[in-house]
């Protein structure tokens, strides 16, 4: 297992204190175990431990599990299916991620680590920072709600506050500067990260009795979850389980919308205005890694779409007569899926993922 630059394919052990590479690439994970071996004695994403990247002994959960994964498949009144992704520990399927992150960094013998988030990721690497006795540093944009800034400061960490998205990164790589000590636990940056997402893929499958939707719509912000879908999806087809993935249907809002932009090949327009979106978790100006983005859904033979904020708030009451309560970037997917569905492009049953739950924004 080691890293290599999506660019210029250069290797580094996965004990760098790099982050990316020499030449500003970033890093892909190669692993070398192929074979999906579903452990159903235990009841979280780790019955896929086989293919979840640790460097401790795999054989075992890491002690700062939390039980995550093994969220809800919900049948939707149109034939499709609602994944309750927002019901891990921390309600956002960034636990998935978190969990193996923090696992590398407790096995490297880190005694801080530090991450820059719209929310969800910070909360969540937070949270597993304190099970695991390792500080936090979590630099959010001065939009970020009051609730995950709370969520934050409960959990110990030591909240940077300012700016918008794009100051937090700036200001993450300024304090890091200096301190090769602190471990940047990135879920953009860090490969590991999506390795944990991709077993929301593998769970669908088991939940579907061995089979894939046709269809998955997901958010995009930064890309953790399109990377880790197309992880599952090679994984898969590596075990031979699959001859093809689902086509991965990805939603940006109309505020911020630089990846449906570059995916779409539009002229410059209002999409590429970094205006506030209620959709906080996908309001990423310049995501870091959009090719690899626009790779993985070219490759699913899927597509990118924007909504509006009307569109948002409407998918986000209509969950709600559904009974279902998600904050507004999982109601951007669902209203995409609305939008898709409306046109034509999405006619069998497919899996929606709503990834972040609806207290966080109120």
């Amino acid at each position: 297992m080691r890293y290599r630059c999506y660019i210029c394919s250069s290797t580094f052990e996965v004990t760098t204190e790099h982050y990316r590479c020499d030449c500003g690439g970033l890093f892909v994970l190669e692993i070398e175990n192929s074979v999906l071996e579903v452990d159903r004695s235990d009841w979280s994403l780790w019955r896929y431990r086989s293919l979840i990247p640790v460097i401790t002994d795999s054989s075992s959960t890491p002690t700062i599990s939390m039980g995550e994964g093994m969220t809800p498949l919900v049948a939707d009144s149109d034939g499709s299916f609602l994944k309750l992704d927002f019901l891990n520990p921390t309600l956002s399927y960034k636990d998935r991620g978190s969990v193996v992150l923090v696992a590398l960094a407790k096995a490297l013998g880190v005694k801080e680590v530090a991450i820059d988030s719209s929310g969800n990721a910070g909360v969540s690497v937070a949270a597993y920072a304190r099970r695991a006795s390792i500080g936090a540093h979590v630099f959010v944009p001065e939009s970020t709600s009051p609730k995950k800034v709370r969520q934050l400061q409960l959990f110990n960490a030591e909240v940077h506050k300012g700016g918008d998205r794009s100051f937090a990164a700036l200001a993450i790589a300024e304090f890091l500067d200096g301190r090769p000590e602190i471990f940047y636990a990135s879920h953009v940056y860090n490969p590991f990260f999506a390795h944990g997402v991709k077993t929301v893929l593998f769970e669908i499958f088991e939940q579907l009795q061995m089979r894939l939707p046709t269809e998955i719509v997901v958010p995009v912000g930064n890309g953790t979850l399109v990377l880790g879908i197309h992880e599952a999806i090679n994984d898969l087809k590596r075990a031979s389980l699959i001859q093809t993935g689902p086509k991965i249907m990805a939603v940006q809002a109309q505020a911020c919308a630089p990846i449906y932009e570059a995916f779409r090949q539009v002229p410059s327009s209002s999409y590429s205005s970094p205006t506030e979106t209620i959709a906080e978790g996908i309001a990423i100006t310049s995501p870091p890694r959009v090719n690899e983005i626009i790779s993985a859904i070219s490759e699913s033979n899927g597509d990118v779409i924007a909504v509006s904020e009307n569109e948002i708030l409407d998918a986000q009451r209509g969950l709600l007569q559904r009974g279902v309560d998600v904050e507004p970037t999982a109601a951007a997917t669902y209203a995409g899926y609305l939008a898709l569905r409306k046109s034509g492009c999405i006619e069998d049953a497919c899996v929606v993922v709503l990834t972040g739950a609806g207290l966080k924004s109120r």
